[in-house]
């Protein structure tokens, strides 16, 4: 409860930073002006758009974890708390073990959640990665004029694939899984650690064990694979585009072609600052998302503030707010079903 607590005291404090931040930094008269004006009608179609992007950003993890004991509903439920617990954790490390917890609790081995987990948070990887070198068509766009953007974009799309490329060694490769295990224990059982790090290599050898059982066995299911990949890039597509909807409440006029120019300019938004190690990579995604829209869509600094705030509104704290009413109708169900659990052996009891 404590840790729990201090997350969100962590996540309020970078969230009212930020805020103070990008108000000092811009006319906030000119920003509260701006946002008078919106057009309901663009900003409730964004919200609609979000709402179909957390119905099939499910998808790809419900299609992966797929199991016997695991009712639709509750598998749709425990997918969908992710943005809650990401949302309070730095680099958005919270979610899955919170995941692992629930899945056991509805009768799904552990080992089967955590390599479930691994697989979409592969499938993940693999649509982001697809996205950004899709989104390359516009690379002279997108760094024209801002210098230090095009070394984020390079940046990020190198952390991005470097992550998918030592996910997957470490999947299919022995010789690449027991390297990193030796330089992990090598760098764990220094004297300068004074053996305090040992459990971190342990973990560690166990993550890279479970990793190949785990690509073993999603291989044996290809096109459940495959029908999983597809979903979670038509989720992204979806997500990336919700600032252009955001840009026209803004009475922005953006052409329909434009649509595609955001998706990437909001694709490396995202894939730029994904592993910034703050809640929800605020801060970092800020920064990218007002430097991009600035240069690219010809608006000004209030502007581009100004639908900043409103994607982050929709995309982080309306989701929050959803994903953890998802986590109360879950606790809700689990416990009406222990209830009624509780109640059947009470009459067979009764019976005997």
């Amino acid at each position: 409860m404590k840790k729990k607590i201090l997350r969100i005291a962590f996540f309020v404090i970078i969230t009212i930073i930020m805020i103070l931040v990008l108000f000092l930094a811009n006319d906030i008269s000119e920003i509260g002006q701006i946002l008078k004006k919106i057009k309901p009608i663009w900003l409730l179609t964004a919200l609609g758009f979000l709402i179909i992007y957390f119905f099939i950003n499910a998808l790809s993890l419900m299609i992966v974890i797929k199991d016997e004991n695991l009712k639709i509903r509750d598998s749709f439920l425990v997918s969908s708390i992710e943005y809650f617990y990401n949302g309070i954790t730095p680099s958005n490390t919270g979610a899955q073990p919170m995941q692992v917890v629930e899945y056991k609790r509805l009768g799904v081995s552990t080992s089967h959640a955590t390599g479930a987990l691994l697989i979409n948070s592969v499938i993940n990887q693999i649509a982001i990665v697809f996205l950004c070198l899709l989104s390359l068509i516009y690379y002279k766009e997108l760094s024209k004029g801002v210098e230090s953007i095009k070394v984020l974009i390079i940046i990020g799309l190198s952390i991005n694939i470097l992550v998918l490329v030592l996910y997957v060694s470490i999947g299919i490769s022995n010789k690449i899984k027991n390297g990193f295990v030796k330089i992990v224990r090598f760098i764990c059982t220094r004297k300068i650690f004074k053996s305090k790090l040992t459990s971190v290599s342990d973990k560690f050898e166990g993550f890279c064990v479970e990793a190949q059982v785990s690509f073993k066995e999603a291989f044996k299911h290809p096109l459940r694979l495959i029908v999983a990949l597809l979903s979670k890039i038509f989720a992204l597509i979806i997500f990336y585009s919700l600032p252009y909807f955001v840009l026209m409440s803004l009475d922005i006029h953006l052409g329909p072609n434009t649509i595609f120019l955001v998706i990437a300019m909001t694709t490396f938004s995202i894939a730029m600052t994904c592993f910034v190690p703050t809640p929800g990579a605020s801060g970092g995604i800020e920064f990218a998302f007002k430097s991009l829209f600035i240069n690219l869509a010809g608006v000004t600094s209030s502007v581009a503030v100004s639908g900043m705030l409103l994607w982050r509104l929709l995309t982080y704290y309306i989701l929050m707010i959803i994903s953890l009413i998802c986590y109360f109708l879950l606790e809700f169900f689990f416990v009406k079903r222990s209830k009624k659990e509780n109640l059947s052996n009470n009459e067979i009891i009764d019976e005997n």
